[in-house]
This record gives C-alpha cells, structure tokens and sequence, in this order.
C-alpha cells in the first residue's frame, strides 16, 4: 500500500501501490505544467493539487511495475476536467470508515471554494 504526503497533514493519505504509481506521473505531468486540479480519494477526502504544494508519493511494493496505458489516458482526461477520482477500490478503508475524514485542502491563496469546483 502506498501513501500519499501532503504539506500540512500528519496522516497520508493511503492508496495502492500500483494506483498510486499512475496518479504519480499524471500528477507530476500536470504540475510540471502548471496546471492545478482537485484529487478525489474515496472515502479519505480531496486534495488541491497545485505547483506549489509539497508532495511526497511512498510505494511498499518495488517500483517498476509496468503502468497501464489505459489507466494512464483515463487519469489524463479527468485531470484535464479538473479532477481525478480515485476509486475505492484503490483506497483502502483504514481512516475510520468515514468519508471525507481529510477534508478539502485550499490553494495557496486559501480559496476553498475554488478546490471545491
């Protein structure tokens, strides 16, 4: 199971290995260009991915699987809509059960409302 760390949490954000080595290069592709958007992860919360945040990916599982380009075109595409969905199936259910239990991160400006659209 990999992590996710984000400026400003103490818990990461948990999603699978092979997952999260996906969301990495779209997520890195799309910062490298500037570009913001919102990460949805079911059931741990919504992170606002923006140039400026501090990011950490951690993998369990040896780096180097291959990425499915498939999974890879249909990330791209909802990162181009301005989010990325992160299935349950992804995500494990160890922060309570709960959902949303991170909550929103707001850009640098602190405009949560703009994360949220």
């Amino acid at each position: 199971m990999g992590r996710i760390r984000y400026d400003g949490f103490d818990q990461p954000f948990e999603v699978e290995d092979t997952e999260l080595a996906h969301l990495r290069m779209v997520i890195v592709t799309k910062l490298r260009q500037n570009e913001r958007f919102l990460l949805r992860l079911q059931g741990q919360g919504e992170l606002w991915m923006t140039p400026t945040a501090e990011l950490r990916f951690e993998f369990d599982a040896p780096e180097g699987s291959q990425l499915d380009a498939d999974r890879l075109a249909e990330l791209r595409r909802e990162a181009a809509g301005g989010a990325i969905l992160v299935p349950a199936r992804a995500v494990p259910d160890s922060h309570g059960g709960g959902s949303d239990s991170h909550g929103v991160v707001p850009d640098e400006r602190g405009d949560e409302d703009e994360a949220r659209r």
